[in-house]
């Protein structure tokens, strides 16, 4: 990218819904992704969302139950909840002790189906296409180790990858004797084709599967 994302950038993308304050009142609904669509477009053009936008930032703060007397910089491996995801999740814990073999199983267990359907339909794909899995690292060990891979086939990954998933690839090239191709790039990227340059010269006829870190 020519400059650092901003959090206007960040608010007015798609990654806007993540964090728009209608979210934080009416929780993730159906009709969710369109009210902070909704919000979010207001922010264009506005000083709304800027650095300096106290009252702006103060409603994202109050999202979240984190100590205020730490500064939290990881949000990626031990990322905190919403207040209305964490708050929910309390409940369902609550619930299920109240007669946990009962209402575990008869109840909540089945309801997962219904979720896997709702997100089918947001994402506009078949319900059978839909996995619900514990973390973005379960998902993507699912996809590294279990793609049918050959003896000599390449896997592109590069060196800002998430630790776990450069061993899952590692260890399938103890297992399956794949190679793995890991590309350095930088860090801090002066363009776009900082990026691109680096992992399209490591393209080979042998390019089988590419994990390129966000």
């Amino acid at each position: 990218m020519s400059r650092m994302l901003s959090r206007r950038r960040l608010l007015t993308g798609s990654l806007g819904a993540a964090l728009a304050p209608p979210v934080f009142r009416i929780g993730f609904k159906n009709e969710s992704l369109d009210l902070v669509s909704t919000a979010v477009a207001g922010l264009r053009g506005s000083s709304a969302g800027t650095p300096e936008d106290e009252d702006f930032w103060s409603q994202v703060t109050e999202a979240f139950t984190l100590d205020r007397n730490i500064v939290n910089f990881n949000n990626g491996g031990c990322s905190p909840a919403p207040r209305i995801v964490h708050e929910a999740l309390k409940r369902q814990l609550d619930f299920s002790n109240q007669g946990p073999s009962d209402y575990m199983w008869r109840i909540l267990e089945p309801e997962v189906e219904n979720v896997r359907t709702r997100l089918a339909r947001l994402f506009k794909c078949d319900r059978e296409e839909m996995a619900i899995t514990r973390n973005a690292s379960e998902s993507l060990e699912i996809l590294i180790l279990g793609h049918d891979l050959q003896p000599g086939d390449e896997f592109i990954i590069t060196t800002l990858d998430y630790p776990r998933m450069i061993t899952s690839v590692q260890a399938r090239e103890r297992r399956d004797r794949i190679k793995m191709v890991q590309v350095h790039v930088p860090a801090i990227s002066k363009s776009l084709n900082d990026l691109t340059r680096a992992i399209e010269a490591a393209i080979t006829p042998k390019t089988k599967l590419m994990n390129i870190s966000q």
